[in-house]
């Protein structure tokens, strides 16, 4: 047995456990760079900017693209955070609010409120990608992400699932994989969005 091959670096094994390693110290950084609520975007905006270059093998040292991706999506990542977590808390309240009406029409409205806010977040799935992907306007990426989700319907929705149900799995079925926290979803999501980001063409982004 060749135990220089085992541990070589361009091992499959060796590189997956490199892999695990670094989704690690990600967790870590996204950690500590969100514990004031206001950095949640920009901590998100870092993480998808340092995985989505993990999984094309792409990354260097990611201590420090981490916190250049953090300083230089801050304004614009945190911009989108709140206005999707808003989005998401208006659609929610009034979809519960219209849905136990008596009346057909407000219960009819309460569906529309429910199917645009699906759409919505099918769109919002990208805007933290791309503002960490691509340097954009806030008007530029929002039409980017609602072009690309409109085209993309089904990898939106897989997105979405990775987004929501993924870290639930994880929490109350897969309890050990909470040591990767936020960034094995976004780690997962990344070999996606590549793939998806590479088939878009320029005036999309």
């Amino acid at each position: 047995m060749n135990f220089n091959s085992i541990f070589s670096y361009d091992n499959p094994m060796t590189r997956f456990l490199a892999k695990l390693g670094k989704l690690l110290w990600l967790n870590f950084l996204g950690l500590i760079t969100s514990l004031p609520l206001f950095t949640l975007g920009a901590s998100t905006c870092a993480l998808y900017y340092t995985t989505l270059r993990l999984v094309r093998d792409e990354e260097g040292y990611l201590t420090r693209e981490y916190f250049h991706a953090f300083r230089n999506g801050f304004p614009k990542a945190s911009f989108f955070f709140f206005f999707i977590a808003a989005v998401s808390a208006v659609c929610c309240t009034d979809f519960f609010y219209f849905g136990k009406s008596e009346l057909l029409a407000l219960r009819f409205l309460a569906f529309l409120i429910a199917g645009f806010l699906l759409f919505f977040l099918f769109a919002a799935v990208y805007l933290l990608p791309l503002t960490a992907q691509f340097n954009n306007t806030i008007g530029g990426t929002f039409r980017a992400a609602l072009g690309i989700a409109s085209q993309n319907l089904h990898w939106s929705f897989c997105l979405l699932i990775l987004n929501v149900a993924l870290p639930l799995v994880i929490l109350f079925r897969f309890l050990p994989l909470i040591v990767f926290g936020p960034a094995l979803p976004v780690f997962l999501q990344s070999y996606l969005l590549n793939r998806i980001f590479k088939n878009c063409s320029v005036n999309e982004i």
